[in-house]
């Protein structure tokens, strides 16, 4: 009788740690999964990412310009010091248009998914320019904004997020000449100098930055 009662027992103590180990295990993923969400909506101050948006760009400088290419996606928030506007409010994106055989761009803001401003410009170049830009070409291999950020996190961690919770973020996308793909840099909006990652836009692999990179 002791004996059955033991066996009893012990059947009753596998069957809680097997049910135990079963609930850990179903709940460890979400659990992960929720914190990174977690974290990318307290970073991440822009509703859409850059190629969600770029079709409206996009259209935008077709009517512009029906040969207008893609040449950048500048930092939000240094395009908005540059063009005297105050900031401050939910970002959008900044796009760089121009035709090849014309020095004058086209800046296109895009916020909540629709066109907030544009601007044409020419810059004023002196001698041989240090950087020159090759055309963005929009093909399905290009990893867009939330790709560039989730390969930084995948690479680096959250520490420096939780280290700066109320940091915000910007990026840019550039295509230099010497460069063999375009490069993703994400910046801290309080430094625009160094970039806190820099990915190929093709590849995924983290590299340096591309005006670095030239020099």
């Amino acid at each position: 009788m002791i004996l059955r009662k033991s066996i009893v027992y012990l059947t009753i103590i596998l069957l809680a740690l097997i049910s135990f180990s079963c609930e850990s295990e179903n709940t460890l993923t979400p659990t992960v999964s929720i914190e990174r969400e977690q974290l990318l909506n307290s970073i991440v101050k822009h509703k859409e990412s850059a190629f969600e948006v770029y079709p409206r760009a996009k259209e935008e400088a077709i009517r512009w310009n029906d040969q207008a290419i893609l040449y950048q996606i500048p930092p939000t928030r240094l395009m908005e010091g540059n063009f005297g506007l105050s900031g401050g409010g939910p970002p959008g994106w900044f796009f760089m248009f121009k035709d090849p055989d014309s020095p004058v761009e086209l800046f296109v803001e895009i916020v909540d998914g629709k066109l907030y401003g544009k601007t044409e410009a020419q810059p004023i170049i002196i001698g041989e320019p240090k950087y020159k830009l090759n055309p963005i070409e929009m093909d399905s291999n290009l990893l867009d904004s939330d790709d560039a950020l989730n390969i930084y996190l995948d690479d680096e961690g959250d520490e420096f997020f939780l280290n700066n919770p109320d940091v915000e973020l910007d990026y840019r996308l550039v295509f230099l000449e010497g460069i063999e793909h375009p490069i993703w840099s994400i910046f801290d909006v309080s430094d625009f100098i160094t970039p806190l990652y820099n990915v190929d836009a093709i590849t995924g692999e983290k590299t340096t930055n591309p005006y670095q990179s030239v020099e």
